[in-house]
């Protein structure tokens, strides 16, 4: 780095890296390094950055554990996300991420977006659950693998009337199956809901619609 001002001077140098290929929601820039340094006047100097590996670790909802994932990195240095000097690519070998596995049980407020809900914990066992506020209501879970799965399971309650959920493809709002029942006479009283799902092959964009109040603390998919 060179100071070609006439004054001395300090400047905070950033290294951010991305996986611009990932399935995963992540960040744009994520700041993994950065170091103050002052440079005299007309001085070059060598910086230099250090990360370790397991900083681009990033949390996997469906295994509950973090994990970083393979591929080329893109490595991006300046003096701000939005002033960016200097690029490289950069491979790295750790796991494949294929998608989240909807075999695994999945908590509902691990939703990649959402609409009228409010995320809120059980006081009762601790766990965290969602509360939908009406038929406008909603929850987005991308990138779920559902290759083999035939049918759905939640644990949901509602305080009076039947209960219902639609899930869907959010990509193309093809309705793949429908869970509902009974209402539970509570929102914070789960029962457990089944219903079949007509699920395809590969990675699927998941919306689960609400009908009306309803919680939902958790639901996985199956085959039977």
């Amino acid at each position: 780095m060179q100071n070609t001002g006439a004054l001395d001077g300090d400047e905070v140098v950033q290294l951010y890296m991305s996986l611009p290929s990932s399935l995963r929601v992540r960040p744009i820039h994520a700041l993994k390094a950065f170091k103050r340094v002052h440079i005299q006047a007309g001085e070059t100097v060598t910086v230099t950055l250090n990360f370790k590996i397991d900083d681009l670790a990033v949390w996997c909802n469906g295994r509950k554990i973090y994990t970083v994932e393979s591929g080329v990195y893109k490595m991006e240095v300046g003096a701000a996300s939005d002033d960016i000097r200097l690029t490289a690519d950069v491979e790295i070998a750790g796991e494949a991420f294929p998608g989240r596995p909807g075999f695994f049980k999945q908590e509902a407020i691990d939703a990649d977006d959402y609409s009228g809900v409010t995320f809120l914990t059980d006081k009762r066992d601790g766990e965290t659950y969602v509360e939908a506020k009406d038929f406008r209501s909603f929850l987005v879970y991308k990138n779920m693998d559902l290759t083999g799965c035939n049918a759905f399971e939640c644990a949901m309650s509602a305080p009076s009337g039947d209960v219902e959920i639609l899930l869907a493809d959010n990509k193309t709002g093809k309705v793949l199956g429908k869970a509902g029942g009974t209402g539970t006479g509570s929102l914070t009283k789960f029962t457990s809901f089944t219903c079949d799902v007509a699920a395809e092959a590969g990675l699927t964009e998941l919306r689960i619609v609400f009908t009306k109040q309803t919680s939902l603390k958790w639901f996985r998919f199956y085959t039977v």
